[in-house]
Formats: C-alpha cells, sequence, structure tokens
C-alpha cells in the first residue's frame, strides 16, 4: 500500500483530470478531420467559397487535434512520472479528509 500526502494526492487528480479532457477533445478534433477531410476529397461540386471554408475548418481541426494530441502525450507523461515517484519516496503516513 502506499501512501500519499495531500498535495501528492492532488497533483495526480488534477493531472489525470486534465489528460482526459485533452484525450476527448483529442478524439473530437480527429474526427472533425477526417469527416472534413474526406468531405472535401469526394465532393466536387463546392462553389470556391464553401470549397475555402472546408479547407480551413480541416486544417483547423487538425493542427488542434495535434495540439491536445500533444497536451494529452505531456500529461500522459507527467501523471506516470509522479505516480512513479510517489511510488518510490516514502512518505509521512496521511489520511485524506473523505
Amino acid at each position: 500500500m502506499y501512501y500519499l500526502t495531500e498535495d501528492q494526492f492532488e497533483n495526480i487528480a488534477t493531472l489525470n483530470l486534465t489528460t482526459a479532457v485533452c484525450l476527448a477533445f483529442f478524439g473530437i478534433c480527429i474526427g472533425g478531420f477526417i469527416s472534413l477531410y474526406s468531405t472535401v476529397r469526394a465532393t466536387d461540386l463546392m462553389d470556391a467559397s464553401t470549397h475555402a471554408t472546408f479547407i480551413a475548418l480541416t486544417v483547423l481541426t487538425g493542427v488542434l487535434g495535434i495540439f491536445f494530441g500533444a497536451l494529452f502525450a505531456i500529461g500522459f507523461v507527467r501523471s506516470l512520472l509522479n505516480l512513479r515517484q510517489a511510488k518510490r519516496t516514502e512518505t509521512v503516513k496521511t489520511v485524506l479528509p473523505s
């Protein structure tokens, strides 16, 4: 059994929540990118302004997907490192409030 200080517990919980939100936005953005990209590639009947709008939205969702994917990777690695550090260090037994 591992005992965590309140600071370690809050740090791990905050990183896990942030990582989960980034993963959700990553999935939304990648799904939007795939949908918009397939629409642009499959449809030839668009006028110039509609085509430009679809291209801009495709690029935007692709960039946001990369951004949220990077944030997810950073948060995931940080939470793993914090968890390993908490397991490695012997901390004073602290009872967390229920």
